[in-house]
């Protein structure tokens, strides 16, 4: 059992050992050493960002739509990029 013990003991201080020379190949350079990062003043304001962008579009779901009487609509109250309001 003792043999075991010490087998068991130095697989996992090698472990140990292997994991933390791992983390300090993968660690950022600079982390930890009191560099600072980069900063900038935040300003408020409007963001304008545009996507130019070549593909076509797919609907993640399509219904059919039926209804128990047709018509037609006889006015629309409302100009486009209009307010609506609730009971006016």
């Amino acid at each position: 059992m003792n043999k075991r013990w010490w087998i068991v003991a130095v697989a996992v201080v090698l472990i140990a050992a292997l994991s933390l020379a791992g983390c300090q190949s993968v660690a950022p350079r600079g982390a930890g050493t009191g560099e600072s990062a980069d900063t900038a003043v935040v300003r408020r304001g409007t963001l304008l960002v545009t996507v130019d962008a070549a593909g076509s579009l797919a609907p993640g779901a399509e219904v059919s739509l039926s209804f128990s009487s047709g018509g037609r609509v006889a006015e629309v109250l409302v100009d486009v990029h209009g307010d609506v309001v609730i009971g006016a």
